[in-house]
């Protein structure tokens, strides 16, 4: 059964999940895209818009199934696969109750929830449990079980062994409240083998369709990509991200983070640690350092002579990168130091205050 959730819910159970992440986002490093969706991953069975995961269901299987009639007007739907022995009469509502907008038959809920308790217990009883336990399961596809299916490598199809398919019937009902659903006429079109594999054999990977236009993560896809390669540590990138190795890229500093004590590692650093073993490109490891304590007598001089020499030439910087070039400029801290760049900001805007040849 196929509950859909109503505009405005409050007690369903993805709201108990919504608290869970908000508590992990609280709690834990959140700079960017890609480490919220890391947050996210945990408590997720698929990725949003994943175009290897995601696949053409509905263009592979329009010959096999019908479009479901007035599908916005219903809530709630129920797939039964008839194994021939269901016993289900048509009822008339009582005059009170609202019709259903496609005028199918209609059926009790106690009614049709006995037939799929009964074809439940059936299959169990002679299908499942019998090839659990002769160990002839076959699954679908030969990457759903590699070493109990026969059908050929790479494929979708139905295992040799199956020799027919059950004709699936969809019921469909506005709300819970509702005592009775209607069905919805031929929905399945064709039952047979042969239409299952077909349309089996039509289903692909939205990568292969591109005119169809499914990206991954929708129009976040390029900020997570970005956001990885360039502020998350390799280690914490999944394989599938890319780093660079030049510029900002895969560093996380004071200035990134707005944490001040993290200092880059050395660009040729490795990290054997997470999902990305042994990359050497731009690695970063967050190492605990203190920083330089701003001394007027020892670092006024060094920093206005900085800052009247090119690039800047008696001007502040504007940009960020600016003023970590400006920090390249002091003088070399001792052993567990760090320039701290808001601290070299402060001390250069009272400097412009002071100088007539330093503009703010």
């Amino acid at each position: 059964m196929v509950v859909y959730m109503v505009v405005g819910h409050t007690k369903f159970g993805p709201d108990l999940v919504a608290r869970q992440i908000a508590g992990r986002y609280n709690t834990q490093d959140t700079f960017n895209h890609g480490q919220l969706v890391e947050h996210i991953s945990k408590y997720a069975t698929s990725g949003a818009y994943d175009e290897k995961m995601l696949r053409t269901w509905k263009l592979g299987t329009q010959e096999l199934f019908a479009p479901i009639a007035h599908i916005m007007s219903y809530r709630c739907m129920v797939l039964l696969a008839d194994d021939g022995k269901i016993r289900l009469d048509p009822v008339a509502p009582p005059a009170d109750f609202e019709p259903f907008p496609d005028g199918g038959n209609v059926f009790h809920d106690a009614d049709l929830m006995r037939e799929c308790e009964g074809v439940a217990e059936r299959r169990l009883r002679t299908v499942v449990f019998p090839s659990l336990r002769l160990k002839t399961y076959r699954g679908v596809g030969e990457r759903a079980v590699p070493h109990l299916s026969d059908a050929p490598v790479g494929s979708s199809l139905l295992p040799a062994s199956v020799g027919s398919c059950r004709a699936v019937r969809l019921f469909t009902r506005r709300s819970v409240s509702d005592k009775f659903w209607t069905e919805q006429a031929r929905w399945m079109r064709d039952p047979s083998l042969q239409a299952v594999n077909a349309a089996l054999a039509a289903v692909d990977q939205y990568a292969s369709h591109p005119e169809m236009r499914k990206e991954a993560y929708g129009s976040k896809a390029k900020d997570i990509s970005d956001q990885y390669a360039k502020f998350v540590p390799p280690e914490f990138a999944p394989d599938r991200y890319s780093l660079l190795d030049r510029g900002c890229t895969g560093t996380m500093t004071q200035t990134t983070l707005g944490t001040p004590g993290m200092q880059a590692a050395p660009r040729n650093a490795t990290h054997t640690s997470g999902n990305n073993t042994g990359r050497t490109a731009a690695p970063v490891s967050a190492q605990k350092c203190g920083k330089v304590r701003w001394s007027g007598a020892a670092h006024a001089q060094p920093l206005a002579s900085a800052l009247l020499a090119p690039p800047f030439n008696g001007v502040l910087p504007r940009k960020a990168a600016d003023w970590e070039t400006l920090v390249t400029e002091m003088p070399a801290p001792g052993s567990g130091l760090v320039w701290d760049v808001l601290t070299l900001k402060r001390h250069a805007m009272v400097l412009a205050k002071k100088r007539p040849d330093i503009a703010g």
